[in-house]
Order: structure tokens, then sequence, then C-alpha cells
């Protein structure tokens, strides 16, 4: 028997609760996610003519894929994704959420990013719930990378402030699909955020 799992066994029959996991993943579902995006976006690229996004010609050609991907989206999130609820991922908008208890949340992008560079943004709002943010990026071939990992609320000095505010460049972003996966690691708190995703 490991020794983790000794303490397990130990603490469980004791009662006592281990502590949270301090590193959040990317999440469960961002390959499956990630490789129906590329799998559509082969589709969509083929249709307006571009050998990829960074390769597209033209302005017009880029807003044609980007407003495919997201049609796509919005039928996969419906039905293919539906069980799993993954939330868009918009680039250069504000989305706000809630994290309750040891809820969770998986933003996603429509498209893999054009520029190379991608900054992340999470701006607490309210509330004192423990969170952990893990920042990603997928290749095409499903290669998932963790980029960054981040704390929200992590201790009592943290909890006073209600306005903790986290950055994280994401380099090598290009024709990468961007996630970020919220992880609620405190019984009975939440945690409200924007999060906000802007090539750079």
């Amino acid at each position: 028997m490991s020794k983790f799992l000794m303490v397990a066994v130990v603490a469980g029959a004791l009662g006592f609760a281990l502590p949270a996991r301090a590193e959040t993943e990317c999440g469960t579902h961002t390959y499956k996610v990630a490789s129906d995006i590329y799998q559509q976006l082969d589709k969509v690229l083929k249709s307006a003519g571009c050998a990829s996004m960074p390769q597209c010609a033209t302005v017009a050609k880029v807003n044609t894929v980007v407003k495919n991907m997201v049609k796509f989206w919005n039928w996969a999130a419906q039905n293919s994704w539906a069980k799993i609820g993954p939330r868009r991922l918009d680039f250069n908008t504000a989305l706000t959420g809630r994290i309750v208890s040891t809820g969770g949340r998986l933003f996603v992008s429509a498209h893999p990013a054009i520029k190379d560079t991608v900054k992340i943004t999470i701006q607490e709002i309210d509330g004192k719930g423990k969170t952990g943010v893990a920042i990603c990026k997928t290749a095409r071939g499903g290669k998932v990378i963790k980029v960054a990992n981040v704390m929200f609320n992590p201790n009592d000095k943290a909890k006073g402030n209600k306005r903790e505010r986290k950055e994280v460049l994401v380099n090598g972003a290009r024709s990468h699909v961007i996630s970020v996966h919220f992880d609620g690691k405190s019984v009975g708190n939440t945690l409200q955020y924007t999060l906000h995703a802007a090539p750079q």
C-alpha cells in the first residue's frame, strides 16, 4: 500500500478530510472539445480557402472562419457537448461567472488563437471560495499543455481581499485552442469572477 493511500485510509477511518490538491488540471473534457474543434476547423478552412487560420489572406476570410466556428460551437454545446457543458471563451470579451462550493467551469476557445500571445486576466468580483484555475493550450493532434496554475483565496488574508486579480501570458498560443478551467476547492463558499482573454 502506498504512503498516500495509507494516509487516506487512516484519515477516512478517523473522519479527517484530506486537503484539496493545490494544482488544478486542464479539465477532463478539454481534449474532446479541442479535438472536435480541430476536426470541424479543417472543413471550415477548406470552405474559406485558407490553409490555416493565420494564413487566411483577408480579414473577411478570417471573420468567415470565426463565424462558422462559433456556429459549430453553438450546435455542439446543445448536442454532442450537452452533458459536459463547456463555455465558449470568446477573445476580447469580458465573461462573468460564479463557482459554487466544489463546482467547476471549463472555458474553451471556439477556434485556435491567431496571435502568438494571449493574455488571460481573471478578476475576482466577490466571494471567499478557494478556487484553482488552470490556463492551458491544446495543439492540433490533441496535446494539452498546462501553461499556468493560479489560486484564488488560498488563505485567510487572501479571502479578505475581494479584488484578487491574476494575469497570465500564454506564449506560443498561435494555432492552439486556449482553455481555462476553474476548480472550486472549498465547501460552502463561492467565487464570482470576470474572465478576459486578449490576443496580443
